[in-house]
């Protein structure tokens, strides 16, 4: 069987890094599996994309660039034809909304993609904040249309796959209810174990508390919550002296938060680097508005460092409350000051570092996640 795993960029973002990991883990299970990279012909519209969601908002910007950051531009610009040399044809993407899959209509491999996105329930308020919207206005208007519209894209594209694949039981419910046409099957987002993880959990701890935030691109009202952890930073502030806080992440903050000593910004840090920062940090903090199953988390738990976040969509199922991390409800600020400040003082004690790390290898390890997988593709 002829494997193809096709993303935008192997181990970027959310998507990227869910692909890399499944790549190697076929890889060492015997399957004839290969890389279909689409970073450089899409590099320079994906940059065009990005500099219009700065503009007009992350929603509107991306949509009004999909039809040129995306996957349609590389279906117009290729002969996708060479595709049907692959049995299955594996999809990780990392913005639904933006997609046009209707080439793929064509292609006679087996198709299934991977839902990471949240576009793909049409949570728009978490991506725009209507919070800072009047009643009636352009803005709004616009994004209630585009709602529309992609409600009724979702539906012709998911006819063009054979099954959709998501991290979190949440978001597969979430499709069913929204009426998918096809098959959604729950299969967890993993990470193949190595020694440099395991082994950088036993480094010497520092006695000033320490606090990470991170994000593959760090916009101040995205969905991933950047403003959200800024007014957790200000409450603690009050309650909390002796912490330091790192922000990891591609995009800018404002030189107000660089010039605070206690908030140190590293700008986009690559895979390794993200590992070995949130192992030298005692808490990771998640304040998304709405996430599936965010591979950061994992990499948190996987390196013995615990987390505090929101409730909310998938993220539920990652954490195990009052063990591993703390659940917050949702965009309760003043709460998650007071419970990351009772983290720091011992007040609220959770497992061990190296208890953390131990449960999160057997449970984000590749072996289940595999066998699901080997199910899926023995399936004609």
């Amino acid at each position: 069987m002829k494997i193809a795993i096709l993303t935008y960029q192997f181990n970027l973002g959310g998507a990227g890094i869910a692909a890399e990991q499944q790549y190697y883990a076929f890889k060492s299970a015997g399957y004839d599996v290969y890389k279909i990279d689409l970073s450089e012909k899409l590099r320079a519209h994906r940059d065009f994309s990005r500099r219009l969601s700065v503009k007009l908002g992350n929603l509107v910007g991306r949509w009004l660039s999909g039809e040129i950051f995306s996957f349609d531009y590389f279906a117009k610009s290729q002969n996708l034809a060479f595709l049907n040399e692959y049995d299955v044809l594996i999809i990780h993407w990392p913005h639904f909304a933006t997609l046009n899959f209707d080439d793929l209509v064509h292609i006679t491999s087996r198709k299934i993609f991977v839902a990471h996105d949240m576009f793909f329930c049409n949570f728009f308020a978490h991506y725009v904040s209507f919070d800072n919207l009047p009643s009636i206005g352009i803005k709004r208007l616009l994004c209630k249309f585009l709602e529309r519209v992609l409600r009724r894209r979702r539906k012709r594209v998911y006819s063009y796959f054979d099954l959709v694949v998501s991290p979190s039981e949440w978001l597969c419910g979430e499709l069913g209810s929204a009426g998918l046409p096809i098959p959604a099957v729950q299969i967890d987002n993993f990470f193949n174990q190595s020694n440099d993880i395991i082994d950088m959990s036993l480094q010497a701890r520092c006695d000033i508390y320490k606090i990470a935030f991170g994000a593959a691109t760090l916009q101040k009202n995205s969905r991933k919550g950047l403003d959200l952890f800024l007014e957790v930073l200000q409450v603690l502030r009050e309650k909390l002296s002796n912490h330091e806080v790192l922000i990891f992440g591609a995009g800018e903050i404002s030189e107000a938060i660089k010039q605070n000593q206690n908030i140190h910004f590293t700008g986009e840090l690559s895979q390794k680097e993200v590992r070995e920062a949130l192992h030298d940090c005692d808490l990771y903090v998640h304040t998304a508005r709405m996430d599936n199953a965010p591979n950061i988390i994992i990499e948190s738990l996987m390196v013995g460092t615990p987390v505090c976040a929101f409730a909310v969509g998938g993220v539920t199922e990652l954490i195990e409350n009052n063990s591993d991390g703390v659940l917050i409800e949702p965009y309760e600020i003043s709460e998650m000051a007071k419970v990351i400040s009772e983290l720091a003082s011992d007040k609220l004690k959770l497992q061990s570092k190296t208890e953390i790390l131990q449960n999160a290898v057997k449970k984000f390890s590749s072996e289940p996640a595999l066998e699901k997988w080997k199910m899926i593709l023995s399936y004609e």
